[in-house]
């Protein structure tokens, strides 16, 4: 979908290309900025999803009622409480891998002129599709510096709540 977005705060729209893509248990955006009052040129955007993934430590503590229950502590050193299905015999070789997820998402906020990013977490589980035990957000925004639209806001940690058994 094309959006006209001032994404620089030069007062002049830049022509933003937000595509989504999806599937069983994936979801991706691709965005693309093009700067059309200069050459045309494509403003570059620096993807946040390996330094979101990497935000955050998940230990797994136990298993309970077919859930695993985890610690999830943020760069803040704020701890959390998730937990995600699991089958009982695997639940000990599960485990967090600091990478890009399979649900991710960029949203387009027109007013403020930035992009935020969401991207869902969980546990890897062996021979299974894993579940999502919560999700990161975080906002960017375009940096005169760099010239490119960059991380600008802090990193979000939530958990879904245990579902109802």
């Amino acid at each position: 979908m094309p959006f006209w977005v001032d994404l620089t705060g030069d007062g002049q729209p830049e022509l933003v290309w937000l595509r989504h893509g999806s599937g069983t248990g994936f979801h991706e955006s691709v965005c693309t900025v093009y700067n059309v009052t200069g050459e045309g040129e494509i403003i570059p955007l620096v993807e946040p999803w390996e330094e979101m993934a990497a935000s955050i430590s998940v230990s797994p503590q136990a298993w309970e009622d077919g859930y695993i229950h985890s610690l999830v502590t943020d760069s803040q050193g704020q701890l959390h409480t998730a937990w995600q299905w699991v089958q009982e015999e695997v639940w000990q070789d599960c485990w967090y891998w600091p990478g890009k997820s399979g649900w991710t998402s960029l949203e387009i906020n027109q007013e403020r002129g930035t992009l935020e990013a969401v991207m869902m977490f969980g546990l890897e589980v062996p021979d299974m599709f894993g579940i999502y035990m919560g999700e990161l957000r975080t906002e960017l925004s375009y940096d005169t510096e760099q010239r490119a639209i960059v991380r600008s806001g802090s990193i979000v940690v939530s958990v879904d709540e245990k579902l109802e058994r």
